[in-house]
C-alpha cells in the first residue's frame, strides 16, 4: 500500500499552523514539515484532530473543528491524493 500526502493547518486565534503528513493505514507517520506555535505541541495536534468533526468544503478541502484545553481550534485539511478521502477521514473521525 503507498502513503498519500495532506497537507494540514490549525489555527487558534491569530496562530497558524502547517504541516505535512504521510499516511499509511490509518497511522500519522513521518511528518515532514512542523512550525509549531509555543502553546502546541505535536502530540497535542494529533489529540485536536482526532476530536475534531470534520466536514467536506470543496473537493479535497475538509474543514473541521475541535476544542482542547478550553480552547477551540480550527482544522483545514488539504488532501494531495485523491484516494487519501476515505482513509484520512475515517482516521479523523473515528480513531
Amino acid at each position: 500500500m503507498g502513503t498519500e500526502n495532506a497537507i494540514i493547518k490549525i489555527r487558534n486565534r491569530k496562530v497558524e499552523l502547517k504541516l505535512t503528513f504521510e499516511y499509511a493505514d490509518h497511522i500519522m507517520h513521518n511528518f515532514m514539515h512542523y512550525n509549531p506555535p509555543h502553546d502546541v505541541c505535536f502530540l497535542d495536534i494529533q489529540r485536536i484532530a482526532k476530536g475534531a468533526v470534520f466536514q467536506n468544503k470543496k473537493g479535497r478541502i475538509w474543514c473541521g473543528v475541535a476544542q482542547f484545553n478550553g480552547k477551540k481550534y480550527q482544522i483545514v485539511i488539504i488532501l494531495t491524493a485523491k484516494f487519501a478521502v476515505v482513509k484520512t477521514c475515517y482516521y479523523y473521525k473515528h480513531a
